[in-house]
């Protein structure tokens, strides 16, 4: 039949008809329906926390966990008690090279100190095999021993190595390996060695002491403690030159309890030394030394306290003629801000005083 557009359509059968698939090529075409959707969010900096951050400043739903971040990068101890070693401040950031050059210098001057000690040892063997009351060993001459010996006693100093502690910010600790040399030994050639040469040995070491015993940090524990170091340095009854001068210098760091207590440890302290020995806070012979930190107590006596810097080895390494200059230098500018201060405090008054001083002379016109 005829399909064009100017012919009429003629009905066809119910039974005839068929279904046509709407995208038929004959027949027009639809687009597909669409589903309806809720419009996007937009993107907030509070979002919801649950998104994971689809909405951004959320975040994920995982349980955080703890990561120890100090692990292995010289994290803080804790000083044992009745320990020996030695106590060393150092620049706050630099505890891993401050610690370094410490073990080395340490290290120096016990094996130095050790040496020593062999030497002397071999000494007395070569006069006593002189001497004839030893014998030479079999298939070697006592000299030979002995060097083996001294070879031997080498190797067990280098085995027996310093190990530095990071207490906190700033604050080395250094076990005593042995017990000899003692641990007074090994500080007194530290000190006596940079007393002499007045040369840096580090750049970020400061406070240095030489710790005999350490406690828990209460006042009367303190007390108990210090009385057995007090009685060897500073014993009752001495005269002439065993008489000496002291100070009691007192240190706490992290315990706010005991800087509280501070006078009274220090008056604590000081009683319990004879009166015999005078108290000296300018150029005192000994110290008395009490380093708190957290909850321990660190106790020692050390010889020339002023005259060594009060142990502080960047002052101690520095010459004298610098060090005098740069103590004048600090003099000349405390002294010129104390003018400046002084003169600021001159002006304030000044200027207070200007308008009370005219009052009264507007007043006279008036009466």
């Amino acid at each position: 039949p005829d399909t064009s557009d100017d012919s009429p359509r003629r009905a066809l059968p119910s039974s005839l008809c068929v279904a046509v698939s709407p995208r038929c090529p004959s027949h027009q075409t639809y687009p597909a329906p669409t589903r309806p959707h809720a419009p996007t969010p937009a993107r907030t900096m509070g979002g919801d926390k649950r998104d994971g951050g689809f909405r951004g400043g959320g975040r994920s739903n995982k349980k955080a966990k703890y990561v120890d971040h100090t692990a292995g990068k010289g994290k803080g101890h804790d000083i044992g008690f009745h320990s020996k070693g030695f106590f060393c401040t150092v620049m706050s950031g630099y505890e891993g090279k401050g610690g370094r050059d410490l073990n080395r210098i340490l290290e120096e001057h016990y094996e130095k100190l050790a040496a020593g000690a062999g030497a002397g040892a071999a000494a007395g063997g070569d006069v006593g095999a002189d001497a004839g009351t030893d014998a030479p060993a079999a298939g070697g001459s006592v000299a030979d021993a002995l060097q083996a010996e001294l070879v031997e006693l080498k190797e067990k100093g280098k085995e027996r190595n310093f190990r530095w502690q990071k207490i906190s910010n700033g604050v080395l600790w250094v076990p005593m390996p042995g017990d000899s040399p003692t641990v007074q030994e090994v500080a007194e050639s530290v000190m006596s060695s940079l007393e002499t040469s007045r040369s840096p040995v580090s750049r970020f070491l400061l406070r240095f002491f030489p710790i005999v015993d350490t406690c828990y940090a209460k006042s009367d524990e303190i007390v108990k403690a210090m009385q057995p170091l007090v009685e060897a340095v500073l014993p009752a009854g001495a005269e002439g030159d065993a008489i000496k001068k002291y100070a009691v210098v007192f240190e706490c760091r992290s315990n706010g309890e005991l800087k509280r207590d501070k006078m009274n440890i220090i008056d604590g302290l000081a009683k319990m030394v004879p009166d015999c020995h005078t108290v000296d806070l300018d150029k005192p012979d000994v110290a008395i030394v009490v380093q708190v930190l957290k909850n321990t107590a660190l106790l020692t006596i050390v010889p020339k306290y002023r005259a060594r810097e009060k142990y502080n080895l960047q002052t101690l390494g520095t010459p004298l003629d610098v060090l005098e200059e740069q103590r004048a230098e600090q003099r000349a500018a405390t002294k010129a801000r104390n003018a400046e201060i002084a003169a600021d405090a001159a002006a304030q008054e000044g200027a207070a005083a200007e308008p009370a001083a005219a009052e009264p002379a507007a007043a006279e016109p008036a009466a």
